[in-house]
């Protein structure tokens, strides 16, 4: 017959008091009451009562963890478990399936100090709504965060909580607080003004900048693009990978779709590639495609903003951003010229039409005849 679950017995070395022996779950010698105290299991009545409750609570189909939570707050704290949530995190990075930026917030919230700080001593098993409302009032009134990083930190902590739950740790995940993100409506240019900024731009260095701008691809994947990615007979770009980070040494991964498409270049865009990837430079596929030609290596986040920078304000349009003046400025152009929502969702890999509706995304050969369109009216 199995050994029923914990044992009672007096605590060793003392001259009253009993304890509760749940190894590997610790031992209980008192019971959490409100307002932070506790009442000692003076009474070897009391202690079996405490048992029979746990055992009672497995015997229901509760894992011992978690029956045992209540009593042993300290291993079954969010603080406890989230060594292990990072590590398998850290592990993910290593293998290309999560972005380092992503890592290195989730580890500030997690730290001495973070944001995770409020809910960090309370137990998995407890977590309520009314736990991370309270949790996401103070993050907004003691730490003054705005609706966007408050939705991010309870975003982080709601995939830890579904991790424990996937492991099977907790058998539930609690439902979060809804956090209203004001919508951020780009500041978008006119073609001529596009045209204009990117006239500003030395012929050396624009390349990078005709690929944003008339194929609607993020900064990020611009900079990722390799020698390989590039057909010099169909002119077709494909774009499968994006820089993980914001200096020209970021880690190489997937693009934030995890998925893959081909882009055609325009004629001006095909005509700056056999222009300036020199023939001896197009057997090397995993150069990069665009090279940043002050520095002879793959272009920095910092270096194409800059250079943007620059060259929007020698335009006489100061303050326009990167991803703003390029891809959203041309989005919104060719929306206005009726490419249809639906063929602008596909395109950009987008499961919720209101991201297509505001930032007007298109990632396909369309983009191509859009612009031609354009240029003949």
């Amino acid at each position: 017959m199995a050994r029923e679950f914990g044992r009672v017995r007096p605590i060793p070395g003392a001259r009253k008091g009993f304890e509760i022996d749940v190894r590997p779950y610790g031992r209980i010698r008192e019971i959490p009451m409100e307002g932070g105290r506790a009442l000692r299991l003076n009474v070897e009545v009391l202690a079996s009562e405490v048992l029979a409750s746990i055992r009672s609570a497995i015997a229901e189909g509760l894992s011992e963890e978690a029956a045992c939570a209540p009593y042993v707050r300290s291993r079954a704290s969010v603080r406890a478990k989230l060594p292990t949530w990072l590590e398998h995190m850290r592990a993910l990075d290593d293998a290309g399936e999560r972005s380092p930026s992503y890592l290195r917030e989730l580890e500030r919230y997690a730290a001495p100090g973070g944001h995770f700080d409020f809910i960090a001593e309370h137990s998995v098993f407890e977590l309520r709504f009314k736990h991370l409302e309270d949790w996401s009032v103070w993050l907004a009134r003691d730490r003054e965060l705005g609706p966007k990083t408050r939705r991010n930190v309870l975003g982080a902590f709601s995939a830890f909580l579904n991790w424990l739950h996937r492991r099977g740790e907790i058998s539930d995940v609690p439902p979060f607080p809804e956090i209203s993100v004001p919508r951020h409506l780009p500041k978008i240019i006119s073609i001529d003004a596009q045209d204009l900024v990117l006239a500003e731009i030395p012929a050396a260095r624009v390349g990078i900048f005709y690929a944003q701008a008339e194929l609607l691809i993020r900064p990020g994947e611009a900079r990722a693009y390799n020698v390989a990615d590039y057909s010099w007979k169909t002119h077709e770009l494909r774009t499968a990978h994006a820089m993980k980070g914001l200096t020209a040494g970021s880690p190489r991964r997937s693009t934030k779709e995890g998925d893959a498409c081909v882009h055609h270049a325009s004629e001006r865009l095909a005509a700056w590639l056999e222009e300036h990837v020199k023939q001896a430079a197009r057997i090397k596929g995993t150069r990069a495609l665009f090279l940043n030609p002050y520095t002879e290596d793959r272009w920095s986040y910092w270096a194409m903003r800059d250079t943007w920078n620059a060259a929007a304000a020698r335009a006489g349009v100061p303050g326009t951003k990167l991803y703003e003046g390029t891809k959203h400025s041309t989005a919104s152009a060719l929306r206005a010229k009726g490419v249809p929502l639906d063929v602008l969702q596909a395109a950009a890999r987008h499961q919720d039409s209101r991201s297509t509706e505001i930032y007007a995304l298109l990632g396909n050969s369309a983009v191509v005849d859009a612009l031609r369109r354009r240029k003949e009216t």
